[in-house]
């Protein structure tokens, strides 16, 4: 059973531009939903246990965007989702033993994007080549 497929690409420099733009975006949520964590984790200790609150754990990535981070909403909402759908997933394997809390990601290293089936689309060409569109109708590649 196949779960995902992994390629790699060599885009010109314009369209690598706008994928370092979609990794920086959706290592900013993932590294916010981590900020937010360790802060509600910190603010339960001294005050919300003795209430019964429990810490959120949710994908809801919307409390990001304002007038501070304009730039979010250059890029497709899904690349944001995605983003928050990795720390979640990175949460649950912690829940279940499998690895560590989740940590800020850093800038340097190598980075990665992950792009779901809206977001992408094969158009064959002939019979041994096909083209890749990235990308949504407002934000397209």
């Amino acid at each position: 059973m196949n779960i995902g497929v992994k390629f790699r690409i060599y885009p010109s420099k314009e369209i690598q531009s706008t994928l370092s733009q979609w990794i920086g975006c959706q290592r900013f949520i993932y590294n916010a939903k981590v900020s937010e964590d360790r802060y509600f984790r910190k603010f339960w200790k001294k005050s919300l246990s003795q209430v019964g609150e429990h810490i959120p754990c949710d994908q809801q990535y919307s409390q990001f965007r304002g007038e501070a981070t304009e730039w979010l909403k250059e890029v497709p909402s899904q690349i944001l989702r995605n983003g928050s759908y990795r720390w979640m997933s990175t949460y649950q394997r912690f829940f279940k033993k499998l690895g560590g809390r989740p940590t800020i990601k850093k800038k340097f290293g190598r980075q990665s994007v992950m792009i779901t089936k809206e977001l992408f689309a094969f158009e064959v060409v002939d019979d041994n080549s096909a083209m890749l569109h990235l990308g949504t109708k407002n934000n397209t590649i």
